[in-house]
């Protein structure tokens, strides 16, 4: 429904051509269902178009980009744009904001972030198959397993490899020490920790 808010032939035809068109596309047919009025969703479209063209010129893939983005092409619209601004201005700002927040969304929609998983994810991941498939422990019992073997394997071995091998008895007593573990805990949390000593062993 791009052709409800740009009459002209060129005008539409750049909105066709934008680096986010398909959102344009989208927002357009969206703006059109819920009625919105003409100028303020040609503005709305006119903006995200602009946000689109800024993302081309500074070479931002469209599944990389990023809430530091958005906020970076607002400031560069709006300098000196701050709370010590006048009521006006950040009025302005913040109805601006509204669109490039929608359109981040539907980025985000078709482009999800994959987190990069850690040694330690892996790790746990592996701890919570093992607790399911050869313990058969509940769900909740298993992510409460799975919180505490993770606390201590960030502790243990931060963002390295984890070598569960490499585990000695003082690194639980380490652990308990560091997070506050009270004494009459202490047992339960060895148990947990064996797990992951053992599964190595069992996992073969």
């Amino acid at each position: 429904m791009l052709d409800h808010y740009y009459r002209d032939p060129k005008c539409l035809e750049e909105k066709r051509q934008n680096y986010l068109a398909i959102y344009l596309h989208e927002m357009a047919d969206v703006f059109h269902q819920q009625g919105r009025s003409y100028l303020p969703g040609r503005h709305a479209i006119s903006l995200v178009a602009q946000f689109g063209s800024w993302l081309h010129e500074i070479g931002r893939k469209i599944r990389e980009v990023t809430p530091e983005d958005a906020e970076l092409f607002l400031a560069q619209r709006y300098p000196g744009v701050n709370a010590a601004s006048s009521k006006q201005s950040q009025e302005t700002l913040i109805k601006e904001r509204v669109p490039i927040n929608r359109v981040m969304r539907m980025i985000r929609e078709k482009h999800p972030i994959r987190k990069k998983l850690t040694a330690v994810d892996k790790s746990v991941a592996a701890v919570a198959e093992h607790l399911s498939a050869n313990r058969g422990l509940a769900p909740t019992t298993i992510q409460h397993y799975c919180y505490q073997v993770r606390r201590f394997l960030e502790i243990r071995f931060g963002d390295g490899p984890v070598r569960p091998a490499g585990i000695k008895p003082m690194d639980v007593h380490d652990y308990a020490r560091i997070t506050g573990v009270v004494r009459g805990t202490l047992p339960p949390l060895c148990r947990r920790q064996r797990q992951v000593l053992g599964f190595p062993a069992i996992a073969g």
